[in-house]
């Protein structure tokens, strides 16, 4: 490599490096103060032409003039495409069917452009066309009923002829000023558009200028009358009635030359023009004026940093007003700048790169603007077009407040305020907030939005409106906090089967915003008597809630007794020894149990005894059974009789004595003794007894007495004496004795 072809190269690349800093440093200016940037020309220079903003973003110039000090008028037509990524490429449309220059152009509802009146050739026409941007082609419509040349005309948005445009006051084809309104009505297809006059502005003006206020009234203001003056006063349009009335005067008279801007906040700014008054020299203005449609009055603002006239003044995105080049002096303007309503101050953008009057400057859907067109001072015109890209104004600063932990609530879910009032705009402006994340979207600074578990990074972006947008986030942890809310089983209460009793404890209800498992300490077996069970619930996130409930196994069963059969004895005395056998109880808790009986110690007594058993396990339940112990008496008493005397003699037919003795017992108790009962086995009245009588006589149990006699024909008397000896269960003995009354002494 030669000394020469190096340093090429290191020129080379030192140039990159500067053009990419120049890159850099442009971008930088454009950012603070604005910038001017030339695009690609127009197929055909011209001035007093027309820029429209087209529904699709495109924008339409149409007609102007090619050079002042002749009359040669344009009819063509040209679109420009900010999207196109040909940038600066201008594409030919269809052509007007009329050449015209200082006509207005105005978008129809429908997307169609209204071309009406202007001059050709120093003469006006009333003609109007429409252009289709579908088929890129003009039609002409109705004619106007008058012609107008740089008039004014606005379309209408409220009252009963919304849609409609209005066309105000200019020149007719001499140059006067006419005070005539029409009002162009685009109909509805296939019906034909009509033009219908609309009263008359109180003061003819040529060149004037107007607005559509947000009222929708429309405020006309200044002009001139051609060799009188130039006009300081303004009328409004009652779109609702159609007629016209003045309003307050201007502060500075104001030729056609100056412009007007309707503001956001609903006030008109009027800048600049030519002041004359016919008797002194015209005066350039560097004034601006605020109108204010609520009282109805004008004011004065701060004046630019230069007078002209011939200018643009676009409203940006911003709020502001761009003013740009225009005419003072004997000499045309490339010098910008910038209207601030909110603080009235003007200030320096950056400049054109062309100085150019009587030129287009259009707002573009990006908040760019372009400048189109327009003349120098000789009258030449221009074909070059020129891009402003606003100041970027200083971002807002977006401020999403600290991070939240929080709980959440019933279903997982909590509701939480969201809050980026700690946001601000370094110059004030309002701002919008657009926050989003798991939820969607929300809006406003402090937005109330319902958010799950887990952490959430919700974004914050806020916009100034101006094109400004900065964004911040903060992080919401949504934890679970809350214990489980568990419901109990009720208590349980079961009957004991044995010394543990199996009891089923169902689970309690629980309610949790995540998954939960649930322990108990509840046993297989229960013992008699309460246990408390205690459940516990334990969440996703560990918290944990526990529950009681009680498990009462109750023993109310007694004892199963088992007792000797009945027995049955027979007597052995008063009360008879009786061995029972032996009784067994097992119960189900206690197992084998011991038993008792309430039998007599000293013995039974006759008759049936029932014998209870009875068998009491530890918790007092009780079980009784009865065996049956019979005793019999079946054994008749015992008796023994001895009479004394036991023999009488001599029979002398007297009345004896005898005492009895008699011994009864029974084994059983006490017996009842039946007698004496006196039997003779001689008749009382025998033969050779002498016939007494009664031959014995008894007196209760004890007494008897036996007659001493015996018949004297027989063996001798025997009597014999009975005694009934019966116990108390009904066993009775018959004993006997007897007294004999012998026959003779020794026999």
């Amino acid at each position: 490599m030669n000394r020469e072809e190096g340093r090429s190269r290191i020129s080379i690349g030192l140039g990159f490096v500067l053009a990419l800093a120049c890159v850099f440093l442009i971008a930088e200016y454009a950012s603070a103060q604005g910038i001017f940037t030339t695009i690609g020309s127009l197929a055909t220079a011209r001035f007093g032409h027309t820029a429209t903003l087209l529904h699709d973003g495109k924008v339409l110039v149409a007609g102007g003039q090619d050079y002042y000090s002749n009359c040669r008028a344009a009819a063509s037509a040209e679109l420009y495409d900010p999207n196109d990524p040909n940038t600066g490429a201008w594409v030919p449309t269809g052509s007007m069917h009329t050449a015209r220059y200082d006509f207005t152009a105005t978008l129809l509802p429908n997307g169609k452009v209204l071309a009406a009146g202007g001059a050709v050739c120093r003469a006006g026409t009333n003609t109007a066309e429409l252009y289709d941007p579908a088929t890129r082609t003009w039609a002409y419509t109705t004619p106007m009923k008058d012609v107008h040349v740089t008039h004014a005309a606005v379309l209408l948005t409220t009252g009963p002829n919304a849609g409609k445009v209005l066309v105000v006051g200019g020149g007719d084809t001499s140059g006067h000023a006419i005070a005539t309104a029409e009002l162009y009505d685009p109909g509805t297809p296939p019906g034909t558009p009509t033009w219908t006059e609309t009263g008359s502005l109180v003061v003819a003006r040529y060149a004037p200028q107007a607005a559509v206020l947000l009222d929708g009234r429309v405020l006309v203001t200044g002009g001139q009358i051609p060799n009188v003056a130039n006009l300081k006063s303004a009328e409004l349009y009652d779109s609702q009635t159609g007629t016209w009335s003045l309003t307050q005067d201007m502060r500075d008279r104001r030729d056609g030359t100056h412009r007007m801007t309707l503001l956001p906040n609903g006030k008109v700014l009027v800048t600049g023009g030519e002041s004359w008054s016919g008797t002194t020299p015209s005066v350039t203005l560097a004034s601006a004026e605020i109108y204010d449609p609520a009282t109805g009055t004008w004011s004065s603002a701060n004046n630019m940093a230069g007078a002209r006239s011939q200018h643009e003044a676009t409203l940006l995105g911003d709020g502001k007003v761009l003013v740009t080049g225009g005419f003072c002096c004997s000499d045309v303007l490339s010098s910008a700048e910038l209207y601030d309503p909110g603080t009235g101050a003007w200030s320096a953008t950056g400049s054109m790169d062309q100085a150019r009057m009587r030129h287009t400057a259009l707002k573009l859907r990006d908040g760019r603007v372009l400048v189109a067109a327009g003349m120098n001072r000789v009258g030449e015109p221009f074909s070059s077009a020129e891009l402003y890209t606003p100041p970027t104004p200083p971002a807002p600063v977006a401020n999403a407040g600290p991070d939240q932990v929080v709980s959440a609530g019933p279903g997982c879910q909590v509701t939480v305020t969201l809050d980026g009032t700690g946001s601000s705009d370094p110059v004030g402006d309002s701002l919008t907030y657009t926050w989003t994340g798991p939820f969607g979207t929300a809006s406003g600074p402090t937005p109330v939005v319902s958010l799950g578990l887990g952490e959430h990074t919700i974004t914050l972006t806020v916009d100034d409106g101006k094109g400004g947008t900065s964004s911040d986030s903060v992080v919401v942890a949504v934890r679970d906090t809350t214990p489980p809310v568990l419901t109990a089983p009720g208590d349980i209460t079961k009957e004991a089967t044995g010394p543990l009793t199996p009891v089923t404890v169902p689970f309690p209800t629980v309610t949790d915003c995540s998954v939960v498992a649930v322990t108990s300490n509840a046993p297989a077996l229960f013992p008699v008597g309460t246990t408390p069970v205690t459940f516990t619930a334990t969440d996703a996130a560990g918290n944990t809630a526990s529950v009681r409930s009680t498990v009462t196994v109750r023993d109310t069963t007694p004892p199963a007794l088992t007792v000797p059969a009945a027995i049955t004895k027979e007597a052995m005395a008063p009360l008879t020894p009786v061995a029972l056998g032996t009784a067994t109880a097992v119960d189900l808790v206690d197992g084998p149990v011991a038993v008792s009986n309430n039998a007599p110690t000293a013995g039974f007594p006759v008759g049936t005894t029932t014998v209870t058993w009875t068998a009491v396990d530890t918790r007092g339940n009780k079980a009784t059974r009865g065996q049956v112990v019979t005793i019999t008496d079946k054994t008749p008493p015992t008796a023994t009789l001895s009479l004394t005397p036991a023999v009488l003699w001599p029979p002398n037919h007297r009345m004896v004595t005898i005492t009895p003795t008699l011994a009864a017992s029974d084994l059983t108790g006490p017996v009842t003794i039946s007698g004496p009962m006196v039997t003779s086995n001689e008749a009382v009245d025998g033969l050779g007894d002498g016939d007494t009588s009664p031959d014995w006589i008894v007196t209760g149990t004890s007494g008897i007495q036996l007659r001493a006699e015996r018949s004297g024909t027989g063996n001798g008397r025997t009597y014999t004496v009975t005694y009934v000896v019966t116990d108390q269960h009904g066993n009775s003995t018959t004993v006997s004795a007897t007294v004999l009354v012998p026959k003779s002494q020794g026999k």
